[in-house]
């Protein structure tokens, strides 16, 4: 019986260990059917509007060339047809107790896993590149995190599929991830691109010293209404903004707290 009784214990142990939130397999899944949500739209009228509302010396001074301000200023908003929508969630957040290496001491960590997702609900008319970020409180650091992008023939959903692994960058001594991409793929001559990109995922896991109970986490979008190279940065606590502003148009970010 003793036997079994110990058998039984580390069969237990093993089913725990494989269903822990804290596997490199779950970590950087799509399963995410508990994250917790917050999400926020927006369209190419709005971001576009935001330009034409200014004069247009403000927009020579934000660094557009004439042509440029000529196209923001001659623009047809009925032909910005593009909405999206983008979130921020998040799932196994917990603390756990390590042991220090070489030593019999141990000490507090604490993990999150973010996972930030994008979607046109309408195809974009401006097909740039796009940049999207994801942060948390300062002291989570990046431990792993993965991106994929969705493309679709014609940004239509019904016809062929491409999905695309995307580099993930890390800012602020990895307290900030964000990722660039191409919103169209494959060009061709006379007839504009072959794929579309119509929804992404970023998912990362974060690590922080010490018990943590309360976290803020945002993700934002930033969409390119000028062929321009997007950048990100990252301030204190969740604050996300794009460079330059006159390319990347962007609003409030995706933002949720997170409590044990």
């Amino acid at each position: 019986m003793k036997k079994t009784g110990r058998i039984l214990f580390s069969l237990v142990l093993i089913l725990l260990l494989l269903f822990s939130c804290f596997s490199e397999a779950d970590a950087l899944t799509g399963d995410d059917k508990n994250a917790v949500y917050k999400t926020v739209t927006l369209t190419e009228q709005e971001l576009v509007s935001g330009l034409r509302n200014k004069s247009k010396e403000e927009l020579r001074k934000m660094g557009l060339t004439a042509e440029q301000v000529r196209q923001i200023m001659s623009c047809d908003m009925k032909c910005l047809k593009g909405k999206l929508e983008y979130s921020i969630g998040y799932r196994c957040f917990k603390s756990v107790k390590v042991r220090e290496k070489n030593s019999l001491r141990k000490y507090w960590v604490t993990y999150i896993t973010t996972i930030a997702r994008w979607k046109w609900v309408k195809q974009p008319t401006c097909v740039y590149s796009d940049i999207f970020g994801v942060t948390t409180s300062d002291k989570f650091v990046k431990d792993e995190a993965c991106c994929t992008v969705n493309y679709h023939i014609a940004g239509d959903r019904t016809r062929g599929k491409k999905t695309v692994n995307v580099r993930i960058n890390t800012k602020n001594a990895g307290r900030g991830v964000y990722a660039k991409f191409p919103v169209g793929i494959e060009l061709i001559p006379k007839a504009g691109y072959k794929w579309r990109c119509t929804d992404g995922i970023v998912i990362t896991r974060w690590i922080a010293d010490g018990k943590v109970n309360t976290v803020g986490l945002a993700s934002n979008y930033g969409h390119s209404v000028l062929n321009l190279k997007p950048s990100v940065s990252f301030g204190a606590g969740v604050s996300i903004s794009f460079k330059p502003s006159v390319s990347v148009r962007y609003l409030d970010e995706a933002y949720t707290r997170a409590k044990k």
